[in-house]
């Protein structure tokens, strides 16, 4: 194998102190090594830089410049690299050791590179949404009308095409504060029209988006403009596009409990109609499974808190029952859900424990009843069982048995009970994302 460097990481860096390391580890595990990491120091103020500087790799390279923002970083990267072909990867990224072998050969074979799918994962590393999987459509000028974008970590481009649509102007428009990658993808499909002339794909899940307060705030008022940027820049603001925006938009502001601007997108396309509710439903589940996922408010209490909003900014909407039978349904569905998907996870003759008899711990043991399953429970108070409910001893079960732990702040209990059994632990939370998607039970929640 040569040892000519093929791909150049990118990796714009500011104040990622706790996850740069995490992220050149996933460079080091690449089990083919022609590569380069080019990390710009986007001035960072906490130890960030320092830790980087300990990597004794070097392949590993760092440059230092004034806070400038993540596209300026990644411009800055672009201008020193030199393989043929680059990768954009955020310094909270990861990728898997077979990026490079699977990714490589495609980008080769294809004008503008190649993809992969990535999944989402919270800051324990459980699976919170399904991946984005790259198809023919997920790479079209349609899917990029209604501002889709693959996550950038999950292309390997090829640097000359990057170069031709960038003679002009920046390869990442500074002034973007959201959807700078995909206008760079924008420009890159519209100027290579050809339909050969696209990105290559592999479906296996090679990059990690993990998810982090500070990825949650991009949901803000810039970003919902940066979209409507893009689309009048593209797509002469198609009012079809425009409003599908909107629409995400709403959801957004609603799942962030902004009631006040979750009032102006409605504005904005109302009346709301029927065929959009569910839409909207998705929509807003997706929202609230990002939040509980990096340890807001439990998922309970914003169902709870998203329910009361809905009352609150759709109150004299047409669509105001739609809305409340659907999103409501969730109040009934999820408890039977969630103990569906963790008593599926179990054999036949293993122990399903449910841990917690507070109101969430009450509601499942209602739906274990309703459903016919069988359980028991443990609770830090032992007077709060009532007679007659067969209980459990966490150090007596063993790795075939399941815990769903109940309480919304689940956190401290999972570390205990990981301390004193390796039976699998599941929260509310993991059971109610997408059960194909559900978190695998070994590798915890």
């Amino acid at each position: 194998m040569s040892t000519e460097t093929m791909v150049d990481f990118i990796v714009p860096m500011h104040n990622a102190q706790d996850t740069i390391a995490r992220t050149i580890r996933s460079l080091l595990d690449l089990r083919d090594p022609r590569w380069r990491a080019i990390v710009i120091d986007d001035g960072c103020t906490d130890r960030s830089a320092e830790i980087v500087r300990t990597i004794d790799d070097p392949r590993v390279l760092m440059h230092h410049q004034a806070n400038a923002g993540v596209s300026a970083a990644r411009n800055h990267g672009f201008s020193l690299a030199q393989a043929p072909f680059v990768c954009f990867l955020d310094a909270d990224d990861t990728i898997e050791p077979e990026y490079i072998e699977v990714l490589l050969p495609l980008a080769q074979g294809s004008f503008l590179g190649a993809a992969c799918a990535c999944d989402y994962l919270a800051p324990g590393g459980q699976r919170i949404l399904p991946p984005s999987i790259p198809s023919g459509h997920s790479l079209s000028i349609d899917a990029f009308c209604a501002l889709d974008c693959p996550p950038i970590m999950s292309i390997m481009h090829n640097r000359s095409a990057i170069a031709a649509v960038s003679t002009a102007g920046p390869v990442f428009d500074p002034a973007l504060d959201a959807f700078e990658d995909l206008d760079l993808l924008i420009r890159l499909k519209k100027s290579h029209t050809n339909k050969n002339s696209s990105w290559a794909f592999d479906q296996s899940t090679l990059a990690h988006y993990w998810q982090t307060p500070r990825s949650l705030s991009s949901i803000n008022p810039r970003v919902h403009s940066c979209g409507l940027e893009i689309l009048r820049r593209y797509f002469n603001e198609d009012p079809k596009p425009v409003r599908a925006w909107t629409l995400r938009s709403l959801a957004a502001s609603i799942g962030a409990d902004d009631q006040g601007r979750a009032g102006e997108h409605l504005s904005e396309i109302k009346p709301l109609r029927e065929s959009e509710i569910e839409t909207l439903d998705s929509l807003l589940r997706w929202h609230i499974c990002r939040r509980d996922a990096v340890d807001e408010p439990g998922l309970a209490a914003r169902v709870d808190k998203v329910l009361d909003s809905i009352d609150s900014i759709f109150e004299h909407e047409p669509c105001i029952a739609s809305l409340r039978e659907m999103i409501g349904s969730w109040r009934a569905d999820r408890w039977m859900h969630a103990v569906r998907v963790v008593n599926g996870s179990r054999s036949a003759d293993a122990r399903l424990v449910v841990y917690g008899l507070g109101r969430n711990g009450r509601r499942v043991i209602d739906a274990c009843t309703k459903l016919g399953i069988g359980y028991e429970v443990f609770d830090d108070d032992p007077l709060r069982i009532p007679q007659g409910i067969g209980t459990a001893e966490i150090a007596e079960l063993t790795r075939d048995d399941v815990v769903l732990v109940t309480p919304d702040n689940a956190s401290a209990i999972i570390k205990k009970v990981r301390t004193i059994t390796d039976a699998r632990v599941w929260t509310i939370a993991s059971a109610l994302r997408d059960t194909a998607d559900a978190p695998s039970p070994s590798a915890g929640v």
